[in-house]
């Protein structure tokens, strides 16, 4: 279905246009508006889409002609048919510098109704199908860059293309022991997309193995456990994550050959789900990014080498404290125990 938004003071006229759509079942949702102001502000709420905009010429406060000027600025791929009583000579030639798709006489005559609607609604779908090819060339592209990128053989990520101008910020290596991302691959990233609330694009490199590219300085420590959750959730597949900040988008194959060294430890450690940057003073670790929550995802992955570090933190941070209160310490405590108890009841 396609989002048409028909614009005019009498209702009577509103209703013969929605008498028509339903009666020739044309594709078509309709949402009305009584002026063009009413529906210039439809068209700025960012959650409105209207792929034809069919207005009357002569309404108050904003007519027609004004709307459309504006929606062409707000819209520029809305399909414009406008209709009016007026027979004037300088109305359909303004219309034609808008960049108006067809020009209708009221009474509107059915025949001549379906005939533009057919028109102007095989336009429309020849233009999300021209998007959507645009979208998805792009998209390949862009994977192809990145995937040199990855292999080292781009180090001028950022000038490849006009659309690879992205600084990412953070990689994170994503595994698995089967071949999960030849399956769920794309419900997963979706998914993803949907759970992160940082931006960011995704490369499968193969079956059993993909990338994130972050492009924002996030938090990639619960970025990362939200991944193993979503799979574990989502999809009943364990992962293994590994992640490191990027000093520049130069530096992505050199960071990626040290994740791919790290998720080498999971040999050796097959319940740990997140493998942490190297070092004692990598961010991730410190205290002030130790939260119940972090302690609580911990215990929900079973990843209890990771809980044991996070503890070791959560105590130091407290231990060594100054502002916090006694009663702060113990609610601290309190709430651990809670979680404890209740993913850990044995």
């Amino acid at each position: 279905m396609y989002q048409i938004l028909v614009v005019d003071d009498s209702v009577l006229d509103v209703d013969c246009i929605t008498f028509l759509i339903k009666k020739y079942e044309l594709p078509l949702e309709v949402t009305t508006a009584v002026n063009g102001q009413d529906a210039l502000e439809l068209f700025r709420k960012p959650e409105n889409h209207y792929d034809i905009l069919f207005t009357d010429i002569r309404m108050p406060f904003l007519d027609g002609l004004g709307l459309s000027k504006e929606v062409r600025k707000l819209s520029p791929n809305t399909r414009i048919i406008i209709f009016s009583g007026f027979n004037d000579f300088e109305y359909a030639k303004t219309a034609i510098t808008i960049g108006v798709e067809d020009y209708l006489m009221k009474p509107v005559i059915p025949d001549e109704f379906v005939s533009v609607m057919t028109r102007v609604i095989n336009g429309v779908e020849e233009t999300n199908r021209q998007i959507r090819t645009r979208r998805s060339e792009t998209k390949l592209l862009k994977n192809h860059m990145l995937w040199l990128a990855v292999n080292g053989k781009s180090s001028m990520l950022a000038d490849s293309a006009p659309f690879l101008k992205d600084r990412y910020t953070g990689l994170m290596l994503v595994e698995c022991d089967n071949e999960f991302f030849s399956l769920d691959g794309i419900s997963f990233q979706e998914k993803l997309a949907d759970i992160l609330s940082t931006p960011f694009d995704y490369l499968n490199l193969d079956p059993s193995r993909s990338i994130l590219f972050f492009k924002e300085g996030a938090f990639l420590f619960p970025c990362a456990q939200s991944v193993c959750l979503c799979a574990e959730k989502e999809f009943h597949q364990k992962c293994c994550v590994a992640f490191q900040t990027l000093p520049d988008n130069g530096s992505i194959s050199q960071v990626y050959t040290q994740l791919e060294e790290r998720l080498e430890n999971h040999f050796f450690f097959p319940e740990q789900s997140i493998f942490l940057p190297d070092g004692p003073d990598h961010p991730y670790a410190s205290s002030g990014h130790i939260s119940i929550d972090i302690v609580s995802d911990d215990l929900r992955l079973k990843d209890y080498d990771s809980l044991m570090l996070h503890l070791e933190d959560l105590f130091e941070s407290l231990k060594h404290e100054k502002t916090r209160s006694l009663i702060f310490v113990k609610y601290c405590f309190t709430e651990l125990m809670k979680e404890i108890i209740h993913y850990l009841p044995d």
